[in-house]
């Protein structure tokens, strides 16, 4: 476990940059990353993380398997990857509907007193 943990640290290079993660998570409210395996045909070893924006990442089920669909709809730029492929976190599940992410609900209120504190200096 504690050589797993090193590892993905280094592949995430969190050392100096989880900081940059977290805020992302707390803003967007989901994270993505594709899994870079050594092999495809038979893949033994994780080798990197790819780190994937997660708006364009759509979730589809065909032939009894889950896919990640990257770009669905552009020609030329989509692509699938199957579900082991992909570490996709969010706060909501996939189907329901509910806030896009935690400081969503702060945005208005910061807003509306950056307003008066505006007025109040003119």
């Amino acid at each position: 476990m504690s050589k797993t943990y090193r590892s993905l640290y280094k592949m995430l290079n969190w050392k100096y940059k989880a900081w940059d993660d977290f805020k992302r998570f707390l803003i967007e409210g989901n994270l993505a990353w594709e899994i870079v395996y050594d092999n495809l045909a038979k893949p033994t070893k994780i080798i990197g993380l790819v780190p994937l924006d997660a708006a364009t990442l759509t979730r589809k089920f065909n032939n009894n398997k889950w896919y990640w669909v990257q770009f669905k709809g552009m020609n030329g730029k989509e692509r699938t990857l199957l579900d082991s492929q992909v570490i996709y976190v969010a706060y909501q599940e996939t189907d329901c509907i509910a806030r896009v992410s935690y400081l969503e609900i702060l945005i208005r209120p910061f807003n509306i007193y950056r307003i008066i504190e505006q007025a109040q200096l003119i």
